[in-house]
């Protein structure tokens, strides 16, 4: 695919997949990274650290920028088991 993200937003939240969740060497977090044609999906389990909170200014803040870029939103879902992110692809470069 020849699509682009707004640049760091990918490592931004796998960055904050390690900070919120539990990784260990005995028992490593499990990122998913794909892509289709609607965007780069990044799934792992949610195993909190007790210690960190959320504020969730990274997620508003990612959002607002994938928005002023008019890319479309930013989907998070988020279950007991799973933390789920779609960030759309920026829209495409006229020639």
């Amino acid at each position: 695919m020849d699509r682009e993200l707004i640049p760091m937003s990918l490592l931004t939240l796998v960055e904050n997949a390690l900070k919120h969740n539990v990784a260990t060497r005995n028992a490593p977090l499990d990122i998913r990274i794909s892509a289709d044609e609607s965007g780069i999906t990044i799934t792992n389990p949610v195993r909190p650290v007790l210690s960190v909170e959320s504020s969730g200014i990274g997620r508003s803040n990612l959002s607002s920028r994938f928005g002023l870029a008019g890319a479309g939103t930013v989907v998070v879902s988020n279950t007991d088991d799973v933390f789920t992110v779609t960030l759309p692809w920026l829209p495409e470069r006229a020639a």
